[in-house]
């Protein structure tokens, strides 16, 4: 898998669980986002199981997703890719490697 496939990989994955995501720029302040303020955003999030591997998935699903203060990171196989999570005080953005960013949420 290419450096931009991998990239592209963790946003896809990602807007399966945080629907809505809307790419805009951000003007306020941002901090890293705490687990419990992603977790608070997640669709879903009550579905996903914690198995022996560190990753969380929803039934039946081969994706993974690692959600810490400030990252989630989503894993597909043996392919891992991880974003930065930022919290403006109203939504959060997520920023990957290459500095593309998307909001998560309201």
């Amino acid at each position: 898998m290419t450096k931009h496939a991998k990239a592209a990989c963790i946003f896809v994955m990602a807007s399966v669980i945080f629907p809505g995501l809307v790419a805009a720029a951000s003007d306020n302040k941002l901090r890293m986002a705490t687990e419990n303020e992603i977790r608070q955003h997640l669709s879903q999030a009550d579905s996903l199981k914690e198995r022996t591997d560190g990753y969380q998935y929803r039934e039946g699903d081969s994706t993974g997703y690692k959600i810490t203060d400030g990252k989630i990171c989503a894993r597909k196989g043996n392919a891992v890719d991880c974003a930065d999570v930022y919290f403006d005080g109203t939504r959060l953005e997520m920023i990957d490697r290459k500095g593309n960013r998307d909001f998560i949420g309201n």
